[in-house]
């Protein structure tokens, strides 16, 4: 059968550290690239999703390429030939 180990981790590495450790210092450049990153990834999706409602708005309110509207003038759900 196989070893079993202790559930416990071993933390003996620990113990070769003394004191704290010091956080390293950022730039501000650095800081602003992080807001830069933030705001693109938070306006990427309202992109997309306003790309996707324009899709949708232009394809029911403008005539298509094909020459065929999906509402007659009489009001009718049929597809109807300009």
């Amino acid at each position: 059968m196989a070893d079993v180990r202790s559930s416990s981790p071993d933390y003996s590495i620990l113990d070769a550290f003394e004191g704290p450790i010091d956080r390293p210092r950022t730039s501000l450049l650095y800081h602003g690239g992080l807001a830069l990153v933030t705001a693109t990834m938070v306006l990427l999706p309202l992109i997309y999703l306003a790309l996707a409602g324009l899709t949708a708005w232009a394809s029911t309110t403008t005539p298509s390429i094909t020459g065929i509207r999906s509402w007659s003038s009489a009001g009718s759900a049929a597809a109807v030939a300009c």
